[in-house]
């Protein structure tokens, strides 16, 4: 027997339009995680480090690269542009004769939906 629909999992792309005030939250977030990395090393300060310490602060230093690299390239985003913030996956029915989509985006500005569309830029049903 034929099915006339099935429910089935499909990928969504959460997208956010990059603006001043997206800028500003995230490098606050860095600057909380570069305050929590000067936390820690202030707590570990001592005489001298064994190995296992050695390493974390190793690891500490390169994750600091890493933030501030982080930084200076979301400074640099031009506004209007469109980054990835995360994928997640929801649930569809799909019926014979829908149109098939890769997937969903789901278009985010100042913490507002302001777009859902089909990833493959078709106009997929997909109850879009």
């Amino acid at each position: 027997m034929a099915m006339e629909r099935i429910t089935v999992t499909r990928p969504v792309a959460v997208l956010v339009r990059v603006t001043a005030g997206y800028r500003q939250a995230l490098i606050r977030e860095i600057q909380a995680a570069l305050q929590g990395l000067e936390r820690e090393e202030a707590r570990r300060s001592g005489p001298a480090l064994d190995g296992d310490e050695a390493a974390r602060a190793g690891r500490v230093t390169e994750t600091r690269a890493k933030l501030l690299a982080r930084s200076r390239e979301i400074a640099g985003l031009a506004d209007g542009r469109l980054v990835l913030h995360g994928r997640l996956e929801s649930l569809v029915d799909i019926r014979v004769g829908d149109r098939w989509c890769d997937g969903v985006e789901v278009i985010l500005e100042d913490g507002r939906v302001v777009e859902i569309r089909a990833a493959n830029g078709g106009g997929g049903d997909w109850n879009t």
